[in-house]
């Protein structure tokens, strides 16, 4: 989760294109093809899926914080962000050295969640909170809660892909037969870069 973390709050500091663009790319050279697709899946706009409630979040990290949730509610109310007003008032430093990889996160914890009894979803969601730092609990709080929004453009997906890969952006489709030679064959599309977006439109 560290890398796809600071992956995020770099496309967020910034509004440039060409600094967007180099973040996707060195993050594409370096992530594990799993958690690189999951990466793609997110910041092309899909969803996890809502798995507890924002309601049930809020009242957890008060327990584990121990501030009562009224104060919870007002912090919230001043920060106006449920995930990061969350991910500042848990206590717990991260418990272990190892990340969790975000397709391990996704798999093994976020998509299971939903179909937990409430016992075992608070049980889970406090060691997650353990087992992270306050950057990638916001991270968390964010997928969970479907509000995972960056400013990446599919164009500037398709483009950073091409740049880590190696692999044309894109090749442009041939051009239309004239109406006299409707029945001439169309010589075939290249493969590019853009099809792994495609694929995820279409999913």
């Amino acid at each position: 989760m560290d890398n796809f973390t600071r992956l995020y709050l770099e496309l967020d500091s910034s509004n440039r294109t060409s600094d967007k663009l180099d973040s996707l790319a060195d993050y594409f050279r370096s992530a594990a093809p799993e958690d690189a697709i999951w990466a793609v899946y997110l910041l092309a706009g899909r969803k996890i899926g809502r798995t507890i409630s924002s309601t049930q979040m809020r009242t957890w990290a008060a327990e584990v914080s121990g501030y009562p949730e009224w104060l919870v509610r007002e912090c919230y109310s001043v920060v106006g962000d449920l995930s990061e007003t969350l991910s500042l008032l848990i206590p717990f430093e991260r418990s272990s050295e190892r990340s969790i990889p975000l397709h391990e996160m996704i798999e093994d914890r976020l998509r299971p969640l939903g179909k937990m009894s409430a016992e075992h979803q608070k049980a889970m969601m406090i060691q997650t909170w353990r087992e992270l730092s306050s950057p990638e609990r916001f991270i968390l709080h964010k997928l969970i809660s479907g509000n995972f929004r960056v400013g990446v453009s599919r164009q500037s997906l398709v483009l950073a892909l091409a740049q880590a890969s190696g692999v044309p952006a894109a090749s442009p489709p041939p051009p239309a037969p004239p109406p006299w030679c409707a029945h001439a064959p169309r010589t075939p599309v290249t493969a590019h870069a853009s099809t792994a977006t495609n694929r995820i439109e279409t999913s």
